[in-house]
């Protein structure tokens, strides 16, 4: 299990880098065609704005990994039993919103898909869409697989 788990981190890191990767090329490559040659390609703009989008949501699955996500912390002022209480229901409660998105973001995507939007160039925008489902069904398990651990060594 713990091999599994070595691996699916090791390929979500690969992931997060080869996003940010494509993104300082895209970017760079760009401005220098626009300064040197007065070039510009339509379709790197639109791609850019959808790589710092995907980096963002890969991101934050990472920082969920990582437990360095952005949170609420509502018993940062109180008691230790009221800590230990929200501790148990933060990841129960962060699964079900999980959950939730998940089911939207699918729901969203085949929309996309069946009012036939392009993105750029001729590249559909459900294709595009993709990383919401994808995210927020990861996000989804981890939540659970915390709730359980939480459940079971508390």
């Amino acid at each position: 299990m713990k091999e599994l788990s070595k691996l699916v981190h090791s390929f979500e890191n690969f992931l997060l880098v080869f996003f940010i990767g494509l993104l300082v090329v895209f970017s760079a490559g760009q401005i220098l065609i626009r300064n040197l040659f007065d070039l510009s390609y339509t379709f790197v703009d639109p791609l850019i704005r959808h790589l710092v989008l995907w980096t963002g949501m890969w991101g934050a699955l990472v920082a969920t990994r990582e437990d360095k996500n952005l949170r609420i912390e509502i018993g940062y002022f109180s008691s230790n039993s009221l800590k230990k209480v929200m501790n148990l229901i933060r990841p129960t409660i962060s699964f079900i919103v999980c959950s939730l998105l998940t089911y939207y973001a699918i729901r969203f995507v085949a929309d996309e898909y069946n009012y036939g939007v392009v993105s750029f160039g001729s590249f559909p925008s459900w294709s595009v869409q993709l990383i919401f489902p994808i995210v927020f069904f990861f996000l989804t398990i981890r939540f659970l697989i915390q709730s359980i651990k939480t459940i079971y060594y508390t």
